[in-house]
Order: C-alpha cells, then structure tokens, then sequence
C-alpha cells in the first residue's frame, strides 16, 4: 500500500546490504531530492507507534537525512513510502538486494555480504541470478569474498585493497588472511597471479589426479578467480600416496598388452633413448609420475641401442654431495650480504658513483637489476630489521632523502622508508621542488641510492658465482661483515644439528660450553646465539676463545667465498 509519512517516523534500515556509498552521488541524489522530491518510493515496515523501518532506499534515506541535518528540510517533509507488513525477513531482504543489485552497482563486498545472507535464508543461487541479473559464476565468485576476514573487507571498501588481490585471498584459510594483508601492505610490487601462486604453492590440482577422487578424505581449495576454474588438493601427503598407488596398478594393467613397462620418478625422462615402434615390433611403455604429482603415459616405445655406460649413467646418477647451506639459509646469508655491499658503497661516495655508473649503463643486463626494482634483499631482511645494521643505516638514508624531498615519514610506518621512496613516482609535482632544493651532495646521495638499492646477488637462494659483477666489485670493498652483521637465531636454526657442533668448536663456544654435544638443536641454537651476541660487544674483554667467537664468520656470509677465491686462482 503506498501513503506517505513524514521524515521524523522513518528510521534508518538494518542490514541493508549496501554499506559503501559514494559521496559524490550521494550529493547528487540529495540536490536532486531537494529540487523534484523523492520519484520513488521507500519500502517501509511498521514498527512501533506511527514509526517505520526503511527497508528498501537507504540511498533515499541518507540523501534525505543529509537535507534534514543541513535544514534543507524539516522533519514535516513527508516522503512517499509503500507498505510491506506482511513480507517475511527473507523476503525484505531479497527485494533489498534485488534493488541494490539492479541500481547503483553494489561494493563487491556488499554485494557477497548480501547474497550470503539470501542463501542462509533459504534462497537458491537459481533465483538470485535470475532476479538480479548476475550471472551464477559471478555469484559464485562473490559468495568466496564473503569468507574473507574483516580487516581485508574494509580494506577493499576502502580502495585500500585491490579487488583481484582480495579474490586471490579467498585461497588461504581466513586465519591467514590479517598477515598476509600485512605483507600486502608493506612490501607492495605483488600481483594477484603472484599472490595467487604464493598461497597455492605447490599443491597439486585436481586434474591431475588418476585415482577415483572420492577416495581422498582431505580438504580442497577451488580457485574461482583463475581463468579457468581450478581446485587443488591441499593434503600433498595424501594426494601422493594415492595417486603413486593409482599408477602401480596401471603400471600392473600395462604388463598384460605390453612388452615392458617402467615407472619413471624423475622430474623428467631421457626421451632420447626410445622410439616409436615400427611394424610389428613390439613396444613396451613408460609411465611418468612427476614429483609435482603429475602423470604421463606413453605406449609403443622402443628402446634405442644406446652404450651402457651413458643409458646405465642416465637412469642411474651418482647421488649429488648434500649442500652445505639449505636454499633458505644461502637466502638469508645473501640478503645480508647484498646490504653489506650496498652500505659499503654508500659509504664510499667515489665507488658509489662509479657503480651507479655501471648500473646505469648496463641497464636490462641480469647483473644491473635495473627497471629500478628494490632488490629482493630488502624485503628479506625488513623482516628481521635488527638483525642487519646495514638495513637500518639504509633505511635512515631513505628516511633522511624523503625529509629532504618534503615528505613526512615516520618510523612507525608500514612501508619502510626505501620502499616509499621507490613509490612517489605518481606524485613528482610534490617531489620536484624538494628535489630541486637539494645540496649537489644530497642530490648525488640519492642518485647513488636508488640505483644501488637495486643492486644485489642475482638470486638470493642459491650461490652467488664468482664471474657475476656483484664478485667482481665485492673484491673492491675489503671490510668485514661481521661489523655489521652477529651471526644470529634465524641463521642458526638453519643449520643442522652436526653443523652447528662444528661451528661451536670453530668460534671456541665448546670450550665455554663443554656440554654442548648432549644439548638439543633448540638448546645449541639459543647457547650459540648468546655466545656471538657477548662476543661482538666490543666492550667485551675477551680471551683466546672469545676473539674466535668475535671473528668467526661462515662461509656463505663473506662477500667473496673461499670456494670463489679458490676458483679464480
């Protein structure tokens, strides 16, 4: 039924899904509300004495309420509403949304909010779609972002967050959600298919697998944002075990119609040693199960006539020597020593200049790093900023240079300094006139920064070669890295057990610590820790033992190694 009823007996609507609005239109509503009225009318509910609950129009009624606050109209204004007492909860919900849906396009969160709300109230996927338009696959995509954690919902509300980097999030569990919006945060450069690819890791996806799928019991993660929708087994364990089985009885199947069957492990399979069948010959098969899970069958093979020694030294390849240093640990040692030479340079204003010069001019190069991309050891060691002076003197640079350029940064801030630094590109009307009040000292500071910053090992997680021109230049920087980093926790708990007895003897902490061979790897990492941090104060008085303990330095942390040093003599 449609009356009308004054603005003062509308009360603000509950629940409705649309929770973002744009000011600008909002205005825009007002003025034209002010100039021709209110066109259409507010679905309302009786509630209380001569009072009624907005349900339907909360852009209406915001845009009247803004008025009335400026007094552009009084609490007389009446306001046409139409009547819905006998509508049910879902029922005023769903015309809710429907009319939200098919006006001003809702915020992708209000708009998931909205239909998760609909589906808990009996509705189906069926129906939204066909009242609201939105395809089934869109409110598939939508119901995933009803899942995310608050913090990331306003950040999307907020434009703080891009909506392709919020679906991506749909991937990790929602406990995860909060901390990787931090790194989001803080360390910026990501893309989604990078974010997506971070969360997915290694898990195997579901076309890949061989076996009945029912017969796996964990959970799955279903990727509605990628191209093609994917889902992935999240138990590998499981996922292995089953599909490993599946091939042994395909394998057993094969022997029945084949001449031989092998079962290839490897993450690839000498191909060259077979051919295809010819005439009546018979072929044999290989079945390739891929370490990433991954299966491929071929039939029809014959083997080539290949000398023994090769095929015997293909299929069966003396085991590689284990490393010294796992990826993670080569990771951390590079990190620190791309900053070490990075502050080095800095500090020597005549080598600063002379390889930023090289940088610039080897721009493209893989030893340049240049598109000016922060080197990947920032972001490494902005994670553990105590552990490295070298961070903190660059970060107090940057800090310094930003000042200069007249923009305010406190330490307290989410994005460092450097990486701020690297981001004000968009903004150079307000960084030009700082730029242009810079000393030729400070100016040649940040010429040198930027480029150097960029510099670093080609890859954090593996060796550093000694021909690559961070070796090269590293000969020309003869300090000690132990003046700017003590080996700490993070590097110790990366060593094995035996490795850190070994270490313990070398920087004489055995001989303080005579009981460090029953001791547990917690026990030895904690023990060794303490040791470096009393040995580096140079305070300290020390003895033999502890001069060891002050100089020791691993292998992987010297900017030229002595297998690098041992290979160019």
């Amino acid at each position: 039924m449609a009356t009308t009823a004054p603005f003062s007996a509308l009360l603000a609507p509950r629940g409705n899904p649309r929770r973002s609005f744009n000011k600008t239109t909002l205005e825009g509503l007002a003025q034209s509300i002010k100039k021709d009225g209110v066109l259409q009318n507010l679905v309302v509910k009786p509630e209380g004495k001569n009072a009624f609950r907005v349900v339907v129009g909360k852009r209406r009624y915001m845009a009247l309420k803004l008025l009335n606050d400026r007094g552009d109209i009084a609490d007389t204004y009446r306001v046409p509403i139409r009547l819905h007492g006998n509508a049910s909860a879902a029922d005023l919900d769903r015309i809710a949304t429907v009319e939200n849906v098919q006006r001003e396009a809702l915020d992708p969160i209000d708009e998931a909010e909205a239909f998760a709300k609909l589906l808990t109230k009996g509705a189906k996927i069926e129906d939204i779609s066909a009242e609201t338009g939105v395809s089934m696959p869109t409110i598939r995509r939508r119901l995933a972002l009803a899942d995310l954690a608050p913090e990331v919902k306003e950040a999307v509300r907020a434009k703080a967050l891009p909506l392709s980097l919020a679906e991506a999030l749909t991937l990790a569990p929602q406990a995860e959600h909060k901390k990787l919006l931090g790194e989001i945060k803080r360390y910026g450069h990501l893309d989604a298919r990078q974010l997506r690819a971070h969360i997915l890791g290694e898990k195997p996806s579901l076309a890949s697998a061989i076996f009945p799928v029912e017969r796996y019991t964990g959970t799955f993660t279903k990727d509605l944002f990628a191209e093609k929708e994917t889902t992935y087994f999240d138990d590998r364990e499981q996922f292995m075990a089953l599909q490993t089985e599946a091939v042994d009885a395909k394998a057993e199947a094969l022997r029945k119609e084949c001449a031989w069957v092998e079962v290839a492990t490897e993450h690839s399979v000498p191909w060259w040693q077979y051919r295809d069948t010819k005439g009546k010959e018979q072929g044999g098969a290989i079945i390739h199960l891929s370490p990433s899970g991954r299966v491929e069958v071929r039939k029809g093979l014959v083997k080539h006539e290949v000398d023994k020694g090769v095929a015997k030294q293909e299929r069966k390849e003396k085991p590689k020597d284990r490393p010294a240093y796992a990826r993670a640990t080569l990771r951390y040692a590079n990190a620190h020593k791309t900053l070490a030479m990075q502050m080095a340079l800095m500090d020597d204003p005549r080598k600063a200049k002379e390889t930023a010069a090289m940088l610039l001019l080897a721009k493209g190069t893989v030893d340049a790093g240049l598109s000016l991309r922060p080197h990947d050891a920032l972001q490494e060691l902005a994670r553990h900023p105590r552990s490295s002076k070298a961070y903190a003197m660059l970060e107090e640079a940057a800090q310094k240079l930003l000042l200069l350029l007249g923009i305010s940064h406190k330490a307290s801030e989410e994005m460092p300094a450097w990486l701020r630094l690297f981001n004000l590109g968009a903004d150079w009307t307000h960084v030009l006139p700082g730029l242009r009040s810079m000393s030729d000292v400070k100016l040649d500071c940040l010429v040198s920064l930027l480029p150097i910053l960029c510099f670093g090992i080609r890859r954090l997680d593996e060796a550093e070669p000694s021909e690559t021109l961070f070796a090269e230049l590293a000969k020309d920087m003869p300090f000690n890295m132990r003046e700017v980093w003590t080996p700490d926790e993070v590097f110790l708990a990366g060593l094995q057990k035996d490795a850190l007895l070994k270490v313990a003897t070398e920087c004489g902490a055995a001989r303080k610590h005579p009981g460090l061979g029953a001791a547990t790897k917690k026990e030895l990492v904690a023990t060794l820790a303490s040791y470096f941090d009393r040995t580096a104060d140079p305070k300290a008085t020390l003895d033999e033992s502890g001069a060891k303990g002050r100089a020791w330095l691993p292998d992987c942390m010297r900017l030229v190694s002595h297998t690098a040093a041992a290979n160019d003599a």
